[in-house]
């Protein structure tokens, strides 16, 4: 995640089968196959925002896509979280692919370019956790 004045960009890489096993099992549509389509892309940003929570202040903000594409085995989405103010602490959870996997790790990378600190944050399932990141700490 790179956070840059007021928005925040999170480039979102999951192995192409574990998505569609995710989004097929989250929304009740067994065999499901990844293809750039719109109607894919909703289903995934209703998977996405109920297992990653991005909150600015007191307000979770929704991740919009940007941008998205297929790399290898790899799919891939940029999300965008527009801020009102520039961006200096965040507080998320991602819960992504703990609902099919009991033993689920996830990284995230969160870069603040105004200061340039760079932070790594990993993520268990069955241990779910709220991370907080506060420029200039």
């Amino acid at each position: 995640m790179v956070l840059e004045g007021d928005v925040a960009l999170l480039n979102v890489r999951i192995f192409t089968d574990d998505l569609e096993n995710a989004l097929g099992h989250h929304h009740g549509v067994p065999g499901l196959r990844m293809r750039p389509d719109p109607v894919l892309d909703s289903l995934f940003v209703a998977y996405f925002n109920e297992m990653f929570t991005l909150t600015l202040g007191d307000s979770v903000v929704p991740g919009v896509i940007v941008d998205s594409g297929e790399s290898d085995d790899m799919w891939w989405y940029l999300m965008l979280f527009q801020g009102w103010e520039p961006i200096n602490q965040i507080s998320f959870r991602t819960d992504l692919l703990y609902d099919i996997f009991d033993d689920q790790r996830n990284i995230m990378r969160i870069l603040h370019t105004a200061t340039e600190e760079y932070q790594v944050y990993y993520s268990v399932a069955g241990a779910p956790e709220t991370h907080v990141f506060k420029a200039g700490e």
